[in-house]
């Protein structure tokens, strides 16, 4: 990995950074090499103030050198990342629902509904997850659904953990139900909390249907697409105790509790590899 992505990778999302350290080797650039693209997108949309020409420049060039397999981008982001497309063969559709994704948060963002906040996260999220899966091999239709709500789950957790700072860029992923309705200011006050305690039940519910598949995933991709998960519901739990922290600090877990994690889990489920070979 070379310091650009090493950079990328690690100051945007330290659970990722540090889970993906336990990919096997031949996976691993690859998959640093996809989250570079990614990242960089994000980071146009999501800089203060947003970079809009930046970013379809961005677009423009992606789409063009997918266009043109034959030809080499100036820019290392967009070059890595047709490597890896071609290498796997990933479907353009997947680039075309992730980008478009990113393109709508360059505007104000209102989710009214379920459907329309599914309808996002399959392009923020669910696609790329398609594209990790094809980088692990994995191309069943179950397994793409259990990826997809896997994904869901991830991004349920950053809405509700990053409500105070999307509400600052006009963004409102969590929508209101029947039962609990929100203004769109966003303060910390006592109402929202039932708010947001139901978006996290939201968050179990997709996780509840990604369980299965991450306890029965190759070994060497279980352990951390596991211990990202992990994570992510540890940051769950910490929000449903203490619900206000969310206004005082950004809830990431720290190095050491993901890399005790994953090194726990790889103990864990090389037990269970092991028991189910002699049995």
């Amino acid at each position: 990995m070379t310091q650009l992505q090493q950079s990328l990778f690690k100051k945007s999302s330290k659970t990722f950074y540090y889970s993906t350290l336990f990919f096997p080797k031949s996976i691993k650039t690859d998959i640093h090499l996809l989250y570079a693209f990614v990242r960089t997108a994000d980071d146009y949309v999501d800089s203060i103030p947003q970079d809009a020409a930046a970013f379809y420049n961005f677009k423009e060039d992606s789409f063009y050198y997918l266009d043109h397999l034959n030809q080499i981008s100036k820019n290392p982001i967009i070059s890595w990342f047709v490597q890896v497309y071609r290498k796997y063969d990933f479907k353009r559709e997947w680039v075309e629902s992730f980008l478009e994704a990113m393109e709508s948060d360059l505007w104000e963002v209102r989710i009214n509904n379920k459907q329309e906040l599914e309808y996002y996260m399959y392009g923020s999220a669910a696609a790329v997850w398609n594209m990790m899966c094809w980088i692990f091999w994995i191309r069943d239709s179950r397994s793409l659904y259990s990826a997809k709500m896997l994904a869901y789950s991830m991004q349920c957790i950053n809405f509700v953990r990053d409500v105070e700072e999307d509400n600052t860029l006009a963004r409102r992923y969590l929508y209101d139900t029947e039962q609990i309705q929100y203004e769109w200011l966003i303060i910390p006050d006592k109402n929202l909390y039932p708010f947001l305690d139901a978006h996290v039940q939201n968050y179990y519910s997709y996780l509840r249907e990604a369980q299965e598949w991450l306890y029965n995933m190759p070994l060497f991709f279980r352990v951390p697409v596991l211990t990202a998960s992990q994570m992510y519901e540890w940051t769950a739990r910490e929000i449903t105790k203490k619900p206000w922290v969310i206004f005082e600090k950004k809830i990431k877990p720290s190095k050491l509790r993901i890399i005790s994690q994953a090194i726990r889990n790889l103990c864990i489920e090389w037990v269970r590899e092991l028991r189910f070979i002699q049995s």
